[in-house]
């Protein structure tokens, strides 16, 4: 990751930097507010230059909101949020994250994680906003086990 980027916790300030950017990265904004504590954000000069999130579903998390601003792509930004969220999930979190995407999957295989089919995911994840209403049929679905 490019030196002067702070990775840390979202709080409330942040919000609206959030919601910008995930609505420039084309993802979902419902639900952010109420999972702020499963956010992590990158600082660029004090500016919120990208998101990461888990939300918990017991022994199942989603992994979500993995968004980088346009003008900070390729810069390993993305690359960090997602492991410092693996390693937030293998410490004290689910045993299994999922994540559904529409064009990222070679991506996250990068960290471990697989295709699965849909129905294989377990009910809570399958009941969540975002698998039910927030990610179109087509999205792919993906895990991560440790455990």
């Amino acid at each position: 990751m490019k030196s002067g980027f702070d990775v840390v916790s979202m709080t409330d300030a942040d919000v609206p930097a959030v919601l910008a950017l995930l609505e420039e990265n084309g993802l979902p904004t419902i639900g952010v507010q109420e999972n702020l504590a499963g956010f992590i954000v990158a600082r660029w000069n004090g500016a919120v230059v990208a998101s990461a999130a888990i939300e918990p579903y017991g022994a199942s998390g989603l992994l979500w909101s993995v968004a980088v601003a346009l003008v900070h792509r390729w810069e390993g930004i993305g690359t960090a949020l997602v492991r410092r969220c693996l390693e937030r999930a293998a410490g004290a979190g689910p045993r299994t994250l999922y994540l559904l995407t529409t064009s990222a999957a070679t991506y996250f295989e990068r960290f471990g994680f697989v295709q699965c089919a849909r129905d294989e995911a377990p009910a809570p994840i399958r009941d969540s906003w975002e698998f039910r209403t927030g990610c179109p049929a087509s999205a792919v679905l993906m895990r991560h086990a440790w455990r």
